[in-house]
């Protein structure tokens, strides 16, 4: 794993570990989900609504991510991850974010994470059985159950995924 220049970290093995990759995640989600303007864009989002209508924020930070997020692979044999801050501004240049799915999961935790939601990565068996090959988030929902998020999923992002396609660090169980 190295650190990558303005804000972009490059895992360069030919098919990274996915608790190194999912652990990553966790860990800039936490370090941005505390920053002031982070939660000032999040709230941006959202705009007016009735008190702690959590339902509603949520909406609003994940279809903001559906619409805003375009999915673009990573180079092969090649892992980036955006930190929130630097997609932002990408966002705030263009319009327009370019990343794959670690990079729609990190935006969404770390925007719902701002507005004190808890979230984790979740790493999926999607395309291959023996790997797992792609991530999204989970939301801990007011009634203790997790729901899935898939910002990469335009046409269904709250899909929910056999528990034997998931990968969920310990820490986060």
């Amino acid at each position: 794993m190295i650190a990558g220049p303005a804000t972009i970290y490059e895992v360069t093995n030919a098919e990274p570990d996915a608790n190194q990759i999912l652990r990553m995640m966790g860990a800039i989600t936490d370090e941005y989900s505390v920053r002031p303007e982070i939660r000032a864009f999040a709230l941006r989002i959202v705009g007016e609504m009735d008190n702690d209508d959590r339902r509603n924020q949520l909406a609003k930070i994940t279809d903001w991510v559906v619409k805003n997020v375009v999915y673009v692979r990573d180079p092969i044999g090649v892992e980036y991850i955006l930190t929130p801050d630097r997609m932002l501004k990408e966002y705030a240049a263009t319009g327009v974010i370019r990343g794959d799915c670690d990079d729609h999961t990190i935006l969404a935790n770390t925007l719902l994470q701002s507005l004190g939601f808890e979230t984790r990565p979740i790493g999926l068996k999607i395309f291959r059985t023996d790997v797992f090959d792609h991530t999204i988030s989970e939301i801990k929902w007011d009634n203790g159950r997790w729901i899935t998020f898939d910002g990469c999923r335009k046409d269904n992002p709250f899909r929910q995924y056999p528990d034997n396609q998931k990968l969920i660090l310990d820490e986060h169980r």
